[in-house]
């Protein structure tokens, strides 16, 4: 018996310190926390921390079979475990085992099994202490279950206005994708002594309603050799209706009877604005661009731009870490059969959103790459294969392949990234 209830007490000061902890990293997040999303998580698991502590404590009391008392040391136990498992949820299965995680995940899971432990024998104890019919009809018991109705229905009625509340102030607000506009401009193009001088410009301009970061961003000039005939093709060359449609090349590509399109040239390439520049609704950023090039037999000019945006509020840079910068690196194909790709890569590591963040979910990072050279560049006849930019959101630990495909652990979807381009075109004078 003796053994019985020392087990019950270690048992219960297990929970009460998982309360204390979890109440302190809740505590965090309710008060120095600057999302509201993370305030309320806090809130709510503050909540049920409480809910554990106060229930733990009452188990130290003197009177064993007083029914608050059981209902207070339920209550504890039915929270550890609704806590747990919603830890246990938040604990994302793709993930780069990291200490923390580990941690959490142990120390959840035993809290879990002594709750529901320790829930079984107090329901044992509240079927012993059920109320007799006399104690169902006393007046002090009838006085305590009008009270309790009288204060769920005001709850209730309070609690009518708030779905509205929410989803003006949150859900909508919080749905909002990033929408950008991405205009390009070939001002003006001069031929001097067969020199080719050419003033361009690239905006990007935010117009939506949530504020945007722009992971990355390129612009590409090309210049190219056109051959045009006196008549129209005849028939329908397949050679140049596969060129024009066999790829997603956006507007640049075309199918033209009269002319023949030699492949591009490369003229200038660099990025459009710095990395992580941040752009809140209705602002824009503007880049006005100026190249030389020989002259040669180019006929056409074109202008592309390429930017990777994402939600700035889900996308935050941790200022306190140095970024890693691989200038020039060998990145295996994600096929075996494929070869590298050359590129360009930066890390930038993530900041957690809070503590219980810290907490649940591993450690993250921004990766932007610049693929130069190598095996998986779009051969096609309206630009060069290379460059080409990509962004990814990743589980500390990845390799460099992750940033060349797509992933589906969700990271890029909750952070709403997306690509922006445009193209424009002028042509070269003859003078």
């Amino acid at each position: 018996m003796a053994d019985g209830r020392t087990m019950n007490l270690v048992l219960r000061l297990i929970l009460l310190l998982y309360g204390l902890v979890l109440g302190a990293f809740a505590a965090l997040d309710l008060f120095l926390a600057d999302d509201l999303d993370i305030k309320l998580a806090g809130a709510w698991f503050g909540f049920a921390a409480l809910v554990i502590v106060v229930g733990c404590g009452a188990s130290f009391t003197a009177r064993s079979e007083a029914r608050p008392r059981i209902y207070l040391l339920l209550a504890s136990d039915v929270a550890t475990v609704v806590v747990g498992l919603a830890l246990v949820l938040r604990i994302r299965s793709n993930f780069v085992p990291q200490p923390q995680l580990l941690t959490s995940l142990v120390v959840t899971a035993i809290a879990i099994l002594a709750a529901a432990a320790l829930g079984l024998l107090d329901l044992r104890t509240a079927r012993r202490a059920a109320p007799t019919n006399r104690d169902r009809q006393s007046p002090e018991r009838a006085t305590v279950v009008g009270g309790v109705l009288g204060a769920m229905g005001a709850l209730v009625a309070a609690s009518l206005a708030l779905p509205q509340f929410w989803y003006t102030t949150r859900y909508a607000p919080s749905t909002d994708v990033p929408v950008v506009m991405v205009s390009n401009d070939i001002m003006q193009v001069s031929n001097r002594d067969g020199q080719l001088e050419v003033r361009a410009a690239v905006t990007i301009e935010n117009t939506g309603k949530t504020a945007i970061r722009v992971l990355t961003s390129l612009y590409e000039i090309t210049g190219t050799e056109v051959e045009v005939t006196h008549s129209p093709d005849s028939g329908v060359d397949r050679k140049k209706v596969g060129a024009a449609l066999e790829g997603n090349y956006g507007p640049a590509a075309r199918y033209n009877t009269y002319a023949t399109y030699h492949p591009p040239q490369q003229i200038q390439f660099g990025p459009i604005t710095v990395d992580q520049a941040w752009l809140g609704p209705g602002e824009k950023t503007r880049a006005t661009l100026e190249a030389h090039a020989f002259r040669g037999k180019l006929k056409l000019l074109r202008l592309t731009a390429d930017v990777a945006v994402a939600r700035a509020d889900r996308v935050k840079v941790d200022e306190s870490r140095p970024p890693v910068k691989r200038p020039l690196i060998d990145c295996p194909a994600p096929t075996p059969s494929s070869a590298s790709t050359k590129i360009m890569e930066t890390r930038r590591p993530l900041k957690h959103a809070g503590m219980l963040d810290w907490l649940t979910e591993s450690n993250r990072e921004l990766v932007t790459i610049w693929a130069v050279s190598g095996a998986q560049g779009d051969v096609s006849p309206w630009w060069p294969p290379f460059p080409w930019i990509n962004a990814s959101l990743q589980h500390t630990g990845h390799d460099c392949e992750r940033a060349l495909r797509s992933d589906d652990d969700g990271l890029e979807q909750r952070a709403m990234v997306g690509w922006a381009g445009t193209v424009a075109e002028a042509p070269v004078p003859d003078s």
